[in-house]
């Protein structure tokens, strides 16, 4: 009777490291490569629309610089009235944060460095 549980302990025991060994084949073989090949699936999706949303953006703010710089060259080079016109422009746009302008240091104000447009 000793015996037969003995044998019974040991079936028990290689039955479970079976088991066990299944488990783990399983898991890093069939179920870790598919929840890897998803997530990189979703991660490139992501990473497309972001893409996306940023060319679209950037191509308002391209449209954005290009239109000021064409009201910029049209401007008569009189200080004030420039600084007047421009900051009313970047006052009222969505697209350009504060301060978002600057111009060549000394130039449009001798004696600062980086004037801003909107006081």
């Amino acid at each position: 009777m000793f015996k037969e549980k003995r044998k019974l302990f040991w079936g028990a025991i290689f039955v479970l490291i079976a088991l066990m060994s299944a488990q783990l084949y399983v898991a890093h073989y069939i179920v870790a490569p598919a929840v890897v090949k998803e997530s990189v699936a979703k991660a490139n999706l992501q990473a497309k629309l972001i893409e996306k949303e940023l060319t679209i953006k950037f191509s308002e703010q391209a449209a954005l610089t290009k239109n000021l710089a064409v009201i910029a060259s049209s401007v008569p080079l009189i200080r004030h009235r420039f600084i007047d016109n421009i900051g009313i422009l970047i006052k009222n746009s969505t697209n350009i944060a504060g301060g978002g302008i600057w111009p060549e240091p000394y130039q449009l104000i001798d004696n600062q460095k980086k004037p801003h447009y909107f006081g």
